[in-house]
């Protein structure tokens, strides 16, 4: 499945970047973006083809799944064409989670039903505000799949093995095409990857049973993009500024770019740190709760600090 996800891929991403530039669905440099030339940004569109595709063609098809990441496609249309406002953008996210939560019987506990709401629309927000770089978050996906395919048993998610594959091969293809700066994820790739990174941690978590074990390998691989998107929020409302929508640079992996290092360059080190992070955590995962949580306070701390080191050397050889 890995193989034709990739060939699949491999296929439609051209024919989104054809189609992108005939119907002018380009992303174009501003101020707060790195880019010089319009791109296509079809990008995450192509990985949602092949991935219901092939998932259709396998009959492991999810359909609330297909439902709500459809509803946030049209959520992204209509934000490009209408420039909707944040509330009202937010408010059509919420609606796009309910196909894929009530899909998933869980409209019995309704305390249960607004923490899932909260953490999907979250988790779809962050991952938007992370993906400002070519290849950074497509790396990041690679290595967190990965990951979870290595304790796709002990997540108790085997059954997901093809769904991660598929996903597994279209990003790799996508990310080729990415790193020579020939098409963008967009916001519907953004959307589409924490959509499915939530839906893998529901099934896990929700679906199955929860523990803190399963929890520590969920949100590992994860922390270089939560520390880096939750940390530069803060750092916004420090300063009061607006969250998403007014230019900055004050991500980590933007102020390495801006220190001189390549695009590729960045995306390596944040995949280095993640690598760093799945590593570590071999070492206390098996120890019971209290180790994991202290491991897990461990390994986010060392990434804030890592956090912290560029900011401070950014302060001394850039005005920010």
């Amino acid at each position: 499945m890995l193989l034709k996800s990739l060939i699949i891929s491999g296929l439609f991403c051209p024919l989104g970047i054809y189609f992108a530039h005939k119907f002018n669905n380009l992303d174009l440099p501003d101020d707060r973006k790195k880019h010089s030339k319009p791109t296509a940004k079809s990008g995450g569109l192509s990985i949602w083809c092949t991935f219901f595709l092939l998932s259709f063609f396998s009959r492991d098809i999810n359909i609330p799944l297909l439902i709500s990441s459809f509803f946030l496609i049209i959520t992204t249309i209509l934000d490009d064409q209408l420039k909707i406002k944040n509330l009202y953008r937010l408010i059509l996210q919420f609606f796009s989670i309910i196909p894929f939560l009530f899909g998933a019987g869980i409209n019995s506990n309704p305390y249960l039903i607004i923490f899932v709401f909260i953490s999907f629309v979250t988790l779809i927000n962050l991952f938007n505000f992370f993906d400002g770089l070519n290849t950074i978050l497509s790396m990041q996906l690679v290595g967190i799949i990965l990951f979870y395919l290595i304790y796709i048993n002990v997540l108790n998610i085997d059954y997901l093995s093809s769904s991660l594959n598929i996903f597994l091969g279209s990003v790799i293809s996508f990310l080729l095409f990415n790193a020579f700066g020939k098409l963008f994820l967009g916001d519907i790739g953004s959307y589409f990857i924490a959509l499915f990174i939530g839906f893998l941690c529901f099934h896990s978590i929700i679906i199955n049973s929860f523990n803190i074990e399963k929890f520590i390998i969920l949100i590992t691989p994860l922390l270089p993009v939560l520390n880096d998107t939750i940390s530069t929020l803060f750092i916004r409302i420090k300063k009061g500024e607006k969250f998403f929508s007014t230019p900055h640079r004050q991500h980590g992996y933007q102020l390495l770019n801006e220190l001189g290092l390549f695009h590729w360059q960045v995306s390596l080190i944040y995949f280095l740190k993640l690598i760093a992070c799945c590593f570590v955590s071999f070492f206390f995962i098996n120890y019971g709760s209290i180790v994991n949580i202290l491991g897990l306070i461990f390994l986010i701390g060392l990434d804030l600090f890592f956090l912290r080191k560029i900011r401070q050397i950014s302060k001394i050889k850039l005005i920010i």
